[in-house]
């Protein structure tokens, strides 16, 4: 599902392109020597295996709150991907930051614990240290550096709807957006899937795919351990997003 918006075809993508290694190569002839500019909000870790798929036909600039994790990611990739240390929202101002035992896991929303501790991974998800950071909309760095994205993706861990309403200026150009959603709360207050698609559907942009992944509960996996000798189930899974 698409939507015309300025000659062009807008969309929002939540779910993985198609499945090949020489995609970029594809998308070569029809950009006649320029590239495609992506915002990587949440970039902890680096590109993601699909997009890596188009890196020779990629700009990133990458937003990573975490300044050692920006640091390492600036001095090992490409030339052309640049990381900023920087928190987006929907406004200026300071929020606490939530430092979570495994570090990609943390962010401006305060992990659920009631929920996620009914799960395997919820542990990981304890809260190990709280800091204030500055946070800026992405509208208010895209005119400061000259950005002008044809890709978003936004994983921040609760926090892409604010992240979303900090980016009005900067979504009227951008053809396609793929954004981490849930249908159940793995922080407290974080908007759900109907308010982000809600938001995104009155920007011009509409559903083109859905990426599903699950966590098991505890006890599901604890059954399947009794049954198979004890031995802890090997599968690990995700919330829906």
């Amino acid at each position: 599902m698409t939507h015309g918006g300025r000659g062009r075809s807008r969309s929002t993508i939540r779910g993985d392109s198609r499945n090949t290694s020489d995609a970029g190569a594809v998308l070569v002839p029809h950009l006649r020597g320029e590239q495609l500019e992506l915002l990587d909000i949440g970039s902890r870790d680096g590109l993601h295996p699909r997009w890596r798929r188009l890196a020779t036909v990629l700009r990133v600039i990458g937003f990573e709150p975490d300044v050692e994790e920006c640091r390492r990611l600036n001095a090992s990739t490409a030339s052309n991907e640049r990381y900023l240390p920087l928190a987006l929202g929907a406004r200026p101002e300071r929020r606490a930051f939530f430092r979570c035992r495994a570090p990609g896991c943390s962010g401006l929303y305060r992990p659920n614990t009631t929920f996620v501790d009914q799960f395997h991974f919820g542990p990981e998800m304890t809260v190990t240290g709280e800091t204030l950071v500055d946070v800026i909309p992405l509208d208010t760095v895209a005119a400061r550096e000259g950005l002008r994205p044809d890709h978003l993706k936004i994983d921040a861990q609760g926090a892409e709807l604010d992240i979303l309403r900090g980016a009005a200026a900067t979504l009227i150009g951008t053809l396609a957006v793929e954004v981490e959603v849930g249908f159940n709360s793995q922080y407290v207050d974080q908007p759900s899937f109907g308010d982000v698609d809600r938001f995104m559907r009155n920007v011009g942009f509409t559903l083109l795919a859905l990426r599903r992944t699950s966590w098991r509960r505890r006890s599901v996996l604890d059954a399947v351990a009794t049954v198979a000798g004890g031995a802890n189930h090997p599968r690990r899974c995700s919330l829906l997003q």
